[in-house]
């Protein structure tokens, strides 16, 4: 069995190595290749300047790319950035299809996904005759930033054991009962998000948290990191967190009032029920055995630079919040005072970073930069507002909301872009109620925001793989959040459409 898959293996990296090179070839040659006439470019010909191809002839063997039909040709098309050219449904499709092989590929042969993910797009410039300085353009450094920032901060407090201990210390409340371990998660979860930090910077701190209490346990990762989450978005969009004010704010702009209760409740019932089918059905951790943990581990003092380590966190989680500074810019200041005054080891800290996830995740955000540009997610949404009733019209918005969630910011994009448009809907349609449909949009967005490539479900996954922990194991974690996160949006969908919103 083994010697098959490894000849499989052969022959599927000799296919790909051919089909990149016909690809390269093909694409390269298409301007050579082309129709054209006086005055006009190839069909993948492009400005070096430019992020989107130039006028092209109506030969193009792709189709890839059509004439706007927005554009007046007056050069300011907001549609096309006055090329005169958007992206045709060939494009769009070829997009998701490869972005679906992206992560399978990856799984099935153990890749890093975010180097599939970047040769992907490369592959698609090529193709489409996007230039490359796109692709470059799409390099996310303030994700990059928060990323590598909260990371490095945690090897520090991984490094001199301090989340060693505040692990036992945390468990040690459960007085060794493992069935109480996932809701005490939540409970901590939701009570630092709801005072202030919001869902990502307690994702962050909990993840870091989980990793160990899981080890101490003995259970897989992603068993307790889902009640993590959950727990950040339980308390993480009330009135003085960051979504909370961004919900708010968009939601009076479009006159809709009272969102500020309405939402935070409703995302809070959500979590409930959804981390309670996890509880119970998914997960049964109410079949978990009594753990024993040494008494002289737990009752331990933390030391001088321990609590220093602890100080820092709650810096960073003051900072970000009341500030508004980047997470990651604070957790590297803090970080450097303390490897100033020798809390940890620098370069074991470093060592200690998973820089595998950091580029799988901005790999991966490079690729869906790609399929943005070329018409995926429009599409999607189409497909999604196409099958929209006044039954379905808030359960369909809160899908739409987890998909632009899964490729954008959720306070950030989502909730400004899709909630004027759910209080035009509900001005158009009879039976539709605005605030309904921002509720929905604003679970859907959170909810999606599990997903590895997001921030909270990346900063998860950073946390995870700041351990010991193979390929495989980060491949398998990587898309358990995934699927967590998918079936999160579509069980707030499904409570959309029951009318609990």
């Amino acid at each position: 069995m083994k010697h098959t898959h490894r000849w499989f293996g052969r022959a599927a990296l000799i296919l790909v190595m051919v089909l990149l090179l016909t690809v390269t070839v093909f694409a390269t040659g298409e301007s050579a290749s082309a129709p054209t006439d006086t005055g006009a470019t190839s069909a993948v010909a492009v400005d070096s300047d430019a992020s989107t191809p130039q006028q092209a002839s109506a030969g193009s063997r792709f189709s890839l790319w059509s004439e706007c039909t927005d554009c007046e040709a007056t050069g300011t098309c907001s549609t096309c950035d006055g090329s005169g050219k958007v992206p045709s449904s060939t494009a769009a499709i070829l997009s998701l299809v490869l972005f679906c092989a992206t992560l399978v590929l990856a799984f099935i042969f153990k890749l890093n996904s975010g180097l599939v993910a970047i040769v992907v797009s490369l592959v698609l410039c090529w193709i489409t005759g996007i230039p490359e300085k796109f692709l470059l353009s799409s390099f996310d450094s303030k994700m990059f930033l928060m990323l590598f920032g909260v990371m490095y901060l945690f090897s520090i407090a991984q490094e001199n054991k301090t989340l060693e201990l505040l692990s036992k210390k945390t468990f040690a409340l459960c007085r060794g009962n493992a069935k109480l371990l996932p809701i005490v998660v939540f409970l901590v979860a939701a009570v630092i998000a709801a005072i202030g930090p919001g869902p990502i910077s307690v994702s962050a701190l909990i993840a870091v948290l989980v990793v160990s209490l899981a080890r101490e346990v003995n259970i897989p990762f992603i068993n307790l990191a889902a009640f993590g989450l959950l727990g950040s978005f339980a308390g993480g969009l009330t009135p003085i967190t960051p979504s909370g004010l961004v919900a708010a704010q968009k939601a009076e702009e479009s006159k809709v009032f009272g969102i500020g209760l309405e939402l935070p409740l409703k995302m809070a019932l959500t979590c409930v029920i959804y981390g309670a089918i996890l509880y119970f059905f998914v997960f049964k951790w109410h079949k978990a055995k009594k753990v024993a943990i040494q008494p002289d581990s737990a009752s331990a003092p933390f030391s001088f630079m321990q609590l220093a380590t602890l100080a820092g966190i709650v810096i960073v989680a003051v900072v970000s919040t009341v500030f508004s500074v980047n997470v990651g810019l604070i957790s590297l200041a803090v970080s450097v005072v303390l490897t100033l005054f020798k809390a940890a080891d620098e370069g074991a800290a470093l060592k200690k970073v998973p820089w595998g996830t950091l580029i799988m995740i901005i790999g991966v955000g490079i690729l869906i930069s790609m399929v943005t540009k070329l018409g995926g997610i429009s599409l999607l949404s189409k497909w999604l507002q196409a099958i929209a009733s006044a039954k379905t019209a808030a359960a369909i918005m809160g899908v739409l909301a987890g998909v632009m969630s899964w490729f954008s910011s959720a306070s950030g994009v989502v909730m400004p872009t899709l909630f004027p448009a759910g209080a035009e809907m509900a001005a158009n349609m009879t039976g539709v109620d605005a605030m309904s449909i921002m509720v929905a949009v604003g679970i859907g967005a959170h909810m999606a925001a599990m997903s590895p490539v997001s921030s909270c479900g990346g900063l998860t996954l950073a946390a995870y793989s700041s351990g010991n922990v193979t390929a495989e194991q980060r491949n398998k974690v990587f898309l358990q959040l995934f699927l967590l996160s998918a079936t999160g949006v579509l069980f707030g969908g499904v409570l959309a459409l029951l009318g609990l919103y």
